[in-house]
């Protein structure tokens, strides 16, 4: 009888415990990264300038990937110098530079690709870019 007690509060806890786990993965995931190229026209229902487009796509990507990779390449560095009492103005300026970069590189694609659509598609493309960025902004936890 004690032992069938046990094993019943064990196998609750154990069932609690799954749920608490596969939870936290649920929410805790990473961002997406960016979508496969072909994709936005795709979604976009653009059937003409396709190949322009993945074009400006692979592009875009590539350009973003570099930036990316300066910006954690310089929070590294202003990591670094925590505890150091080193003046870190110039290094902040750059990480904010580049992210003036990032940002202009991501407006300047998509209006690139606005050039190919028609009202609906705009209307779509603005929709999937605010989409976009409000996942990109939205605080960890919401």
């Amino acid at each position: 009888m004690k032992s069938t007690k046990f094993y019943k509060r064990l196998s609750i806890l154990l069932v609690l415990i799954n749920i608490g786990t596969l939870a936290f993965i649920w929410f805790a995931r990473p961002p997406h990264g960016p979508s496969p190229v072909g994709e936005l026209a795709e979604r976009l229902g653009i059937n003409e300038h396709i190949s322009e487009i993945n074009n400006l796509e692979e592009e875009h990507h590539k350009k973003k990937r570099k930036l990316m990779s300066k910006d954690r390449k310089l929070h590294n560095q202003l990591f670094k110098k925590i505890g150091s009492n080193e003046d870190v103005t110039a290094l902040r300026e750059k990480i904010a530079q580049n992210y003036i970069e990032i940002e202009l590189e991501t407006y300047n694609f998509f209006d690139s690709v606005a050039v190919h659509c028609n009202k609906e598609q705009l209307s779509e493309l603005r929709e999937t870019v605010g989409k976009a960025f409000g996942q990109l902004r939205k605080p960890k936890g919401k």
